[in-house]
């Protein structure tokens, strides 16, 4: 006798969920449609938006975040994460980036200004504080 059939195989490299993986839209619309709580968040697509950004907030389209934000890339794949923080607290941004010894950020005190208008798409939310 031979082994019963497989009825439902496990996939381990199930490629167009990889795609999903590394697009962020859609890691947080998917979260969300299973119902499990992301930061507040806007989504930046080149060409199409409304950017208003002010020292304590960036609107994207109407919708307004307080600062500290935290800026995505689209791209999971890409690491070129960084955290705005208003003039009220000193301004200024960190680079977050894959630990280099024991160093996985960079203070920059003069850069205020996002990238919202570098033509490259992006998440902004809200930077969770934690006690």
């Amino acid at each position: 006798g031979g082994s019963p059939p497989l009825q439902k195989p496990f996939v381990f490299n199930d490629l167009q969920m990889q795609e999903v993986l590394f697009d962020r839209r859609a890691i947080y619309a998917k979260l969300e449609g299973v119902g499990v709580p992301v930061p507040k968040h806007v989504v930046l697509e080149p060409g199409s938006a409304v950017v208003d950004e002010q020292e304590d907030y960036i609107e994207v389209d109407g919708a307004r975040l307080q600062k500290p934000i935290v800026e995505k890339p689209i791209s999971g794949e890409d690491h070129d994460i960084r955290i705005y923080y208003p003039r009220s607290a000193g301004g200024g941004s960190k680079r977050l980036f894959r630990k280099v010894g024991d160093k996985a950020s960079q203070f920059y005190p003069d850069e205020h200004e996002s990238r919202a208008t570098s033509g490259e798409a992006y998440i902004y939310e809200e930077l969770l504080q934690t006690e």
